[in-house]
């Protein structure tokens, strides 16, 4: 409900940019308390910034490409967080035992720090026509390999039976893998 109030009155970019900033300074702050007690209020800037920034950045990356390809990049979206889930812990443990205790949290920092200044530099708006979006988006190299990705992923597709349009889906195939060539 605060997401929808403040993406009518700002672009999705510039709330994405303020979540990772919030998260930035309570990651930072959090590196450094004095007190455990501290900790709580924040952790609360850090909940208000993620729950800002996870339903905007969604949003960004669905508009990013057509409405026929947007499984295609929440999928790859979904992966790409998954393996930040397994390797920002990894880091974690090795900042603690070489760095100090608050380095997982500064380190932490200065990466959502990076990821706030490249999307703040990023060129696509997302109040923009979805065509100039396109256009934009085209001309990255980003886009310029996600494209690929869809290509090859189109080609798999292509003579499935469950992507055919001349035949139904074959219920004995799980929706999540494909099945087998038609003979």
């Amino acid at each position: 409900m605060i997401v929808r109030k403040l993406v009518k009155k700002f672009l999705d970019r510039s709330i994405a940019v303020a979540g990772l900033m919030m998260q930035t300074a309570s990651y930072l702050m959090t590196a450094f308390v004095p007190r455990a007690w501290m900790l709580y209020p924040v952790s609360a800037i850090t909940s208000f910034g993620v729950g800002i920034t996870t339903p905007t950045l969604t949003g960004i990356v669905s508009r990013a490409v057509p409405e026929t390809e947007q499984g295609v990049m929440m999928g790859t979206a979904q992966s790409v967080v998954a393996l930040t889930r397994i390797v920002g812990p990894l880091w974690a443990g090795f900042s603690f035992d070489w760095l100090g205790p608050g380095a997982p949290y500064w380190s932490g920092a200065i990466m959502i720090a990076i990821a706030a200044v490249l999307i703040s530099s990023s060129t696509a708006h997302s109040r923009t026509s979805s065509s100039h979006l396109q256009r934009s988006t085209a001309n990255s190299s980003a886009a310029s390999l996600w494209n690929a990705r869809i290509r090859v992923y189109r080609l798999a597709r292509k003579n499935t039976r469950w992507a055919s349009r001349d035949h139904p889906p074959d219920p004995s195939c799980w929706s999540m893998y494909p099945c087998p060539l038609e003979t």
